[in-house]
């Protein structure tokens, strides 16, 4: 489901459905598509198809709505589409599927808009698993932790770093929440020790490189086909610090990363392929936005033609917080153990709207370790010189093109 021209006014909706035929002989059917919402039909179309045995089509039908009921997390409007497959006029096969009308954009000077309209962006990472569960976790516990973010003010989520369970997206759909779904290509720090959990984030040794390759490439197709049609998602992301590799295949974990990107186009042109943690190594300029993890916000205080994305502020997971909301130039005091500190101009300058950022360790303290607010400016899309340089081959990368303003070069 996409909606290619949507307003207040009018939304055309384009449905594309795979049908396929799984018999040892040609088939004739109808295709029959009804979209309703507040279950009164708004459109209704048909198709007519011959398919021969093990033939897989894709069928494309489209439909006007006139004043839509856009979703916002504000109001999360959701409409039905019910796919039906009939032979000889009995039903043999139908589908349901949710979807929602809306736009978005992000404009590297201004911002987000949501359906036309500015929209300040209050957002956490919120990981897959619970303290108890690891990651079998129970739908009404996702649907409690959202819950929770929508309590605290929030409506932005980083699904991190993993695709999450699609009963997720589901009820960020419903209960409103924005949500930035991520891959699990994805480092972390301390000694790269082959067979440890904190080795290269990219395969250093040559039999693994293919396998590993074609695995987060599969993880990207499932995790877009499986949520395409989720109005909360505004943002495909590919990684979470993947500069985390040994030095020796740093280009090639790059060269996956701009693999990815061109993948999450073909599959979903209509939202943006981000890169997560990429504050290192030039990871920022191979994606349409980019997100900085830690000291991403400390190391690109005006990112100028960068994206960010800041998903930590100025302190460890360790840290108790006395959580308020900020105004203005306020801000909130940061406690860990007996130390006490403000996270102020000193480390994010140049602030223009609040933003907030939740660590956690789900697995040993349940729903998070830590809240804080934090202020951050954002800008969204790059230039189109540094676009035209990702689109180029990670072979030609200079590390030293995208040192930190202050030459530090990861």
């Amino acid at each position: 489901m996409t909606t290619p021209e949507v307003s207040s006014e009018r939304a055309s909706v384009e449905i594309r459905t795979e049908v396929v035929n799984e018999g040892v002989a040609s088939v004739s059917c109808t295709l029959v598509s009804s979209v309703t919402y507040a279950d009164e039909i708004v459109f209704e179309t048909k198709q007519q198809l011959s398919i021969a045995p093990g033939e897989s089509l894709e069928l494309v039908d489209c439909g006007l709505v006139d004043s839509p009921q856009l979703w916002h997390p504000d109001t999360p409007c959701l409409y039905q589409l019910r796919t039906q497959i009939y032979r000889l006029d009995v039903p043999v096969d139908e589908y349901d599927t949710s979807f929602g009308i809306r736009w978005f954009r992000f404009d590297a000077h201004e911002g987000f808009f949501l359906n036309g309209e500015h929209f300040d962006i209050h957002g956490a990472n919120v990981h897959q698993d619970h303290a108890g569960w690891s990651d079998a976790v129970t739908r009404a516990g996702m649907a409690r932790d959202i819950k929770l973010m929508k309590d605290c003010g929030f409506q932005f989520i980083r699904g991190s770093h993993y695709p999450h369970h699609t009963w997720f997206a589901d009820e960020c759909d419903k209960q409103g929440m924005l949500f930035w779904s991520e891959l699990c290509y994805w480092g972390t720090g301390g000694p790269k020790v082959e067979g440890y959990w904190t080795s290269s984030a990219y395969p250093v040794r040559d039999e693994d490189k293919e396998a590993f390759e074609a695995s987060c490439l599969l993880a990207l197709q499932e995790m877009i086909r499986t949520n395409r049609n989720h109005p909360s998602i505004i943002v495909w992301s590919m990684s979470n610090e993947p500069f985390f590799s040994d030095l020796e295949v740093m280009n090639e974990a790059r060269t996956l990363i701009v693999r990815l990107v061109e993948e999450s186009h073909r599959l979903d042109p209509s939202r943006p392929a981000a890169v997560g943690g990429a504050q290192r190594m030039g990871f920022d300029a191979l994606g349409d936005l980019a997100g900085y993890n830690g000291d991403g916000a400390a190391l690109y205080v005006d990112p100028d033609s960068r994206t960010l994305y800041p998903s930590t502020a100025a302190s460890s997971p360790t840290v108790r917080v006395n959580m308020r909301r900020t105004t203005g130039t306020e801000w909130s005091t940061i406690r860990a153990g007996d130390q006490e500190r403000r996270c102020g101009a000193e480390f994010i300058t140049e602030a223009s709207f609040p933003i907030w950022a939740i660590w956690g360790s789900s697995i040993i303290t349940g729903f998070a370790q830590c809240l804080v607010q934090v202020q951050v400016r954002i800008a969204w899309h790059r230039t189109a010189d540094s676009c035209a340089r990702r689109r180029g081959s990670c072979a030609e990368i200079d590390d030293g093109s995208y040192r930190h303003p202050d030459g530090w070069d990861g």
